[in-house]
């Protein structure tokens, strides 16, 4: 069984036998704190509590790797994985080098039975989608990306798409999304990246429509319960 559960944002746990993978987890509120852009929601779960074996943060932007909540996690217990100016930032943020993983695009991983790997997202230089593969499934997390042609080609064939859709700050718009889902014909498709900040969310309504539209199973997570996403693919 795979299981998925929605974090928040752009943020994920997804289990597969005993491996646990955690992506762009936001869990303070560090972003009010900086640039002045309250949570909507509350954490589903206190860093110090978060359990994973290996943690990807997708780029160095404070809702993907959140410092406030890595200074508070159990650090000695996790891997931290990323590319090279998350790295850098795990290193800043005193994340020893026996629990760094450096993962730039094209490069793979795996924890336990779940194969990991780092794909072209258009956001930041260096920033990365992550392809996830585990019980013969492919899920596809796009990270935060504008969207183009180069979208998605490392990961297809795709049986889950999670794709960010608000629109705004450097990420594709719910119609691009629409587009890229369109060309990968996922089994599943889940939007995510809206809800958290109210000046950068939109209404995932209209993206639902569109799937159902051209025939592709779609749905909205729930935040901070565990979905068996195998059981819908």
């Amino acid at each position: 069984m795979i299981s998925v559960e929605w974090l928040g944002q752009a943020g994920y746990l997804v289990k597969s036998g005993d491996a646990v993978v955690c992506i762009d987890p936001y869990l303070s509120d560090c972003v009010f704190e900086v640039e002045g852009m309250p949570r909507m929601i509350a954490p589903p779960v206190a860093p110090a509590e978060l359990s994973c074996d290996l943690l990807i943060a997708t780029h160095d932007h404070m809702d993907h790797l959140d410092p406030a909540a890595v200074a508070e996690m159990e650090r000695h217990r996790i891997c931290f994985a990323g590319p090279k100016s998350c790295i850098a930032h795990f290193m800043q943020l005193g994340i020893g080098s026996d629990n760094l993983l450096p993962f730039d695009r094209g490069q793979k991983g795996s924890v336990g039975g779940i194969r990991l790997t780092a794909v072209y997202a258009d956001h930041t230089p260096d920033s990365i989608g992550v392809l996830l593969e585990a019980e013969g499934k492919r899920l596809y997390f796009t990270g935060d990306t504008l969207y183009c042609d180069e979208l998605g080609e490392d990961a297809a064939p795709v049986d889950a798409l999670f794709c960010c859709i608000n629109g705004k700050l450097g990420n594709m718009t719910a119609e691009q999304a629409v587009e890229l889902a369109e060309t990968l014909r996922p089994k599943l498709a889940v939007p995510n990246h809206f809800g958290m900040f109210a000046a950068n969310t939109v209404d995932p309504s209209g993206f639902l429509t569109d799937m159902k539209r051209l025939g592709i199973p779609s749905r909205v997570l729930p935040v901070g319960e565990y979905v068996d996403i195998s059981a819908l693919l």
